[in-house]
């Protein structure tokens, strides 16, 4: 019996229970290369998951796609405009006439798109804050129960961070 006891103890010593709630806030650090990373429970929530835990909350999910569909056009000029300068560069490494109109307007389109990103990310982040703000206060909390040593001797700890 004693044992049992003693084996019982050093399990519970040397684990611990984590409660999670689903609805917990969504915190986010600013990119080296623009944007932001998400970090759910202090974990890196990757674009996909953050899309499925806002699915959630409506407002949200609707800021978000609505993001998304900026970073979409962001995009496509981006890689428009790449392309148009990639033309007038390889025209003027291969010894053929450029086109320098058309490097110019790739140019421009690609200074059209950064502010089309901005938004998105703008948009992003309010999805986010969206989300967090209609989290009911005390349900962001992560517990862990651990037994083993305290102050007072053996027993139970209980952490809210």
């Amino acid at each position: 019996m004693t044992k049992i006891l003693l084996l019982l103890i050093v399990l519970f010593s040397t684990s611990s229970l984590i409660a999670q709630n689903e609805n917990t806030k969504i915190q986010y650090k600013k990119s080296v290369f623009g944007g932001y990373r998400y970090f759910q429970n202090s974990k890196k929530l990757p674009k996909w998951k953050l899309k499925d835990v806002l699915r959630n909350n409506v407002e949200a999910y609707r800021q978000y796609k609505d993001a998304q569909s900026y970073a979409i056009l962001s995009n496509a000029f981006g890689i428009i405009g790449g392309f148009m300068i990639g033309n007038t560069l390889g025209r003027v490494i291969f010894d053929r006439e450029p086109d320098w109109q058309i490097g110019i307007i790739g140019v421009s389109v690609i200074i059209i798109s950064i502010p089309i990103y901005s938004t998105a990310i703008k948009q992003e982040r309010y999805a986010v804050d969206y989300y967090n703000q209609s989290i009911p206060y005390g349900q962001n909390t992560l517990n862990e129960l651990h037994f083993g040593i305290c102050e007072n001797g053996i027993g139970f700890t209980f952490k809210f961070h």
